[in-house]
């Protein structure tokens, strides 16, 4: 809550004479020289203990500020429509001469009123300085305020390039071995074992070994009791606490009181009491009470049942044996070596068809296999793997160039493109062929 608002008197302190007035003075009541623009009004040092302006002629302090002569730099009051030393108007009219009289020569003005035809001067240098300050300071604002809004200027993101996991490197052929190899299979007679649902309606010689066990079979066997655990609903009366209201707790605030005055910059200040407190508040008040209520709850009972028992038996059943018509790997034969000129394992070697019983065919497949050996520039040795016989030959004195990962694997990026024409000299020695054969 506040009070009314009311006027008190504040003080100005004289420059010539240090001489303390009264805030409704308008000149020096110790020197008699007018009131300057820098004499500031004070308040006191106790706000709350000054005594409130009741006096009507004093309160049209409520009229404003006190304004400054633009010729003579004296105070003057709000509603004075003229300087009460100089006579000149509030708007800055010049007084006529005459009214110059009601200076009064005892007195001793301040240094800068004996040179007032130099204010006007003064004055329009410090506006103009005034301006040029504001200028200055809006342009800084608006810049502030334009980096402000537009935030932080984006840094870029270097991210560092991964490292690769390879190299390349130029290479020459330093060698080639090749393997070839022929598989030959054979379509004969293979004995076979199994159930009857195993052996094949052309099975040849077919004959019975005896039972053996084919499966087990899940039997039930009588019953067993089993004990499990099941969950019924029983209604049971419980004890529990409960909060009730059962009264209330009040309590007054206490008051403080403060007063806030208003410099109005004509000798006196506007001030109220502004004062907050003094209430009374009341909160309820809550007590714990015992109370019982009934509750239905689910509780675990141990019961026994009758379940079937079961037992795994085994199935018996005829067991076989028999032959049956199958292609099998019957033997190999290789030829391997070292260079570019290749040759296979000849028809004597492969003899296919030899020495077939009755019903018995061959058939052959062929498997080859092509490795260069390589030289890096950089003094690396590798070995690379070739698909065909063409890629192959075209390697012979050739270059190209291969990925290297670390992981050991190469990889051809370019080539092979040969460096030079083979002559008679310098042509490739035959190579060692060695074969081998398996029965």
């Amino acid at each position: 809550m506040s009070d009314r608002e009311f006027e008190i008197e504040l003080t100005w302190q004289c420059s010539s004479c240090s001489g303390q007035n009264r805030g409704r003075d308008m000149a020096c009541s110790q020197c008699g020289n007018p009131k300057e623009e820098r004499e500031t009004y004070e308040m006191p040092a106790d706000v709350a203990a000054a005594p409130a302006v009741t006096d009507p002629r004093l309160l049209e302090a409520r009229a404003g500020a006190n304004w400054r002569c633009r010729f003579c730099g004296s105070s003057a009051r709000a509603r004075s429509g003229a300087c009460a030393q100089c006579g000149a108007g509030e708007e800055g009219e010049r007084p006529a001469p005459p009214q110059a009289l009601r200076f009064q020569p005892a007195r001793a003005p301040s240094a800068w009123r004996t040179s007032a035809w130099r204010m006007p001067l003064i004055i329009g240098s410090g506006v103009v300085a005034a301006v040029i300050a504001l200028a200055v300071v809006a342009t800084a604002g608006l810049r502030s305020s334009r980096s402000s809004s537009m935030g932080p200027s984006p840094q870029p993101v270097v991210v560092a390039p991964a490292p690769p996991s390879f190299h390349d490197a130029d290479a020459s052929t330093s060698g080639a071995r090749y393997v070839h190899s022929i598989e030959v299979e054979r379509w004969r007679l293979v004995e076979r074992e199994g159930f009857a649902e195993a052996k094949p309606a052309d099975a040849v010689d077919p004959r019975e070994k005896g039972e053996r066990v084919h499966h087990h079979e899940r039997v039930q066997q009588g019953t067993r009791t089993e004990t499990y655990t099941d969950h019924e609903s029983r209604s049971e009366t419980e004890t529990y606490t409960d909060r009730e209201r059962c009264g209330e707790d009040c309590r007054t605030t206490p008051k403080s009181c403060r007063r806030d005055c208003t410099n109005s910059r004509n000798g006196f200040a506007r001030c109220k009491d502004v004062c907050t407190g003094g209430d009374r508040k009341c909160e309820p008040r809550y007590c714990n009470k015992t109370k019982t209520r009934t509750v239905t709850k689910r509780v675990p009972v141990s019961k026994t049942r009758q379940v079937p028992n079961y037992v795994q038996v085994p199935r018996r059943a005829m067991y076989y044996a028999w032959k049956a018509w199958d292609w099998r790997p019957e033997r190999s034969i290789t030829k391997q070596g070292d260079g570019y000129q290749t040759v296979w394992p000849d028809a004597a070697e492969v003899a296919l068809g030899s020495n077939l019983g009755p019903g018995e065919k061959e058939r052959e497949r062929r498997v080859a296999n092509y490795t260069i050996s390589l030289t890096a520039d950089d003094g690396g040795r590798h070995t690379l793997g070739v698909g065909s016989l063409d890629q192959f030959q075209a390697f012979e004195g050739a270059r190209c160039r291969i990925r290297v990962h670390d992981s050991g694997r190469i990889e051809l990026v370019s080539g092979p493109e040969r460096i030079a024409l083979p002559t008679a000299s310098s042509s490739s020695v035959a190579p060692s062929a060695s074969s081998a054969g398996h029965p």
